[in-house]
């Protein structure tokens, strides 16, 4: 899976393959994978005004 920079003061890259939602915090070279990972949240993530933020509330423990 490729991923992308993005605009965030706390996410460095997400890739997303309609399954997976990776991840790569700025403070780690390590990626977390999140597997199951629905379409409609990932562009809710992605457009969120802090993706950082979204990622606690919403994703962190919740997925595989």
């Amino acid at each position: 899976m490729t991923l992308v920079a993005v605009n965030s003061s706390a996410i460095e890259a997400v890739g997303y393959d309609g399954y997976t939602l990776a991840v790569q915090f700025h403070t780690s070279e390590t990626i977390y994978e999140h597997h199951g990972f629905p379409q409609s949240l990932f562009e809710e993530f992605i457009n969120a005004p802090s993706m950082g933020e979204f990622y606690n509330k919403f994703i962190k423990g919740k997925f595989q």
